[in-house]
């Protein structure tokens, strides 16, 4: 009788632990995420107001005799300019500190997850540790991966690309006419996807 009311006592007090540590945990997660997105943001604003900076000298030469050529070489402009804003955030991915990492491994594992229930997660060695064991996967490592991870299904016929060039490329194709909107005005957002 006294040992169940130790046992009781002693399930009651891990479960007060395990769920303080799940407090705490999520706490920690949740400023860390808040600090990714701030400096994610400040990174953002940073870029655009040098991009910007950078326009406004090259609108000025549009209205030169050559309007037409100058308006060629600003269009190749504006996408080199783009092409470096997604460069530099995808070395920013790839740069974030483990923990942060982690997080966002996670984040995208848990998506992939919905569309491939077992298989093989193909990513850089130093993924392994980052993204852990997951039930039902294999790991593989691959060198030329780089940051992310691929979830092959068992079977080799699905392939989830989660490596941070192929989501950053998804999301720029996605938000690249909001984006060219939001640096070069309405007028030079002509010929970019998703309007």
């Amino acid at each position: 009788m006294a040992l169940d009311s130790l046992a009781d006592k002693v399930r009651e007090d891990a479960k007060r632990e395990v769920a303080q540590i799940m407090d705490e945990a999520e706490k920690k997660a949740s400023a860390i995420e808040a600090e990714a997105r701030t400096r994610c943001d400040s990174l953002a604003r940073r870029e655009i107001e040098a991009v910007r900076t950078k326009l406004k000298y090259a609108t000025m030469r549009e209205q030169s005799s050559r309007e037409l050529e100058a308006r060629h070489s600003f269009l190749n402009e504006r996408e080199l300019h783009l092409q470096e804003l997604v460069r530099r955030f995808s070395k920013w991915l790839n740069g974030l500190p483990p923990a942060q990492e982690a997080k966002l491994l996670g984040s995208m594992m848990d998506k992939a997850l919905q569309q491939v229930k077992t298989g093989v997660i193909i990513a850089a060695p130093r993924a392994k540790d980052l993204l852990g064991k997951e039930e039902g996967f294999a790991f593989q490592a691959d060198e030329n991966i780089g940051g992310g991870f691929k979830l092959m299904s068992a079977d080799g016929r699905k392939v989830i690309d989660m490596t941070y060039d192929s989501v950053v490329a998804e999301f720029w194709e996605r938000q690249r006419c909001s984006a060219a909107r939001d640096l070069f005005g309405d007028g030079m957002a002509m010929g970019s996807t998703g309007e």
